[in-house]
């Protein structure tokens, strides 16, 4: 089976995702140098098996346009000509439930290394977007991907999945994450905090 590449891109460092090959659990993979980004791209759908990569644009409610997002179009329409059997690109997403149920998930983030919480999630969402050839396309999706795809528009609206569990399960983890904001966590990629 194939897997699912998650890419939160930044203008230095982008944060890369991967599922499992049921495309059930997505874990942390890596983080890289964004210049870098296309030739690893080139190496890990290859070893990885990746059939689709979810990418979150910079939007906010007011559908204002930021200089990144331009640049992540820009490296969209790369990907697209380099790697023409991925699935789907997504701008300016707008999402709405369709006749879904609550789930709970156990949900991680290359943000947050090393916490894991249950989340409740819709199964369920249909899109509304934009692909890559800027036409307007409503799709549905459910399952994994629904997950994934809510994950990454979370991060579109500047919210992480611990903004999403109770104050007392955040208030049980809140020593990690103090430690997390601080850079006293080790992992096996690298990581920028940013100081106050």
């Amino acid at each position: 089976m194939s897997k699912i590449l998650g890419l939160d891109y930044g203008k230095k460092r982008c944060g890369i995702s991967i599922s499992d090959e049921l495309q059930i659990i997505a874990s942390p993979l890596t983080t890289i140098d964004t210049k870098k980004l296309m030739d690893f791209l080139k190496e890990i759908i290859v070893e990885e098996s990746i059939s689709a990569i979810v990418i979150g644009l910079p939007k906010n409610n007011r559908n204002n346009i930021f200089e990144l997002e331009k640049t992540i179009i820009d490296e969209i329409k790369k990907i697209k000509v380099l790697f023409p059997n991925l699935k789907r690109v997504f701008i300016n997403p707008n999402l709405t439930v369709v006749e879904a149920e609550l789930c709970n998930f156990n949900e991680g983030c290359l943000s947050i290394p090393e916490i894991r919480e249950d989340i409740k999630r819709v199964d369920s969402i249909k899109i509304d977007f934009y692909d890559e050839k800027f036409n307007f396309q409503s799709l549905n999706f459910s399952g994994i991907l629904a997950r994934v795809i809510l994950h990454e528009y979370d991060h579109i609206e500047g919210i992480l999945f611990t903004d999403r569990i109770s104050k007392f399960k955040k208030t049980l983890i809140q020593k990690k994450l103090n430690k997390i904001s601080r850079g006293q966590i080790e992992v096996n990629y690298p990581m920028k905090f940013l100081k106050k």
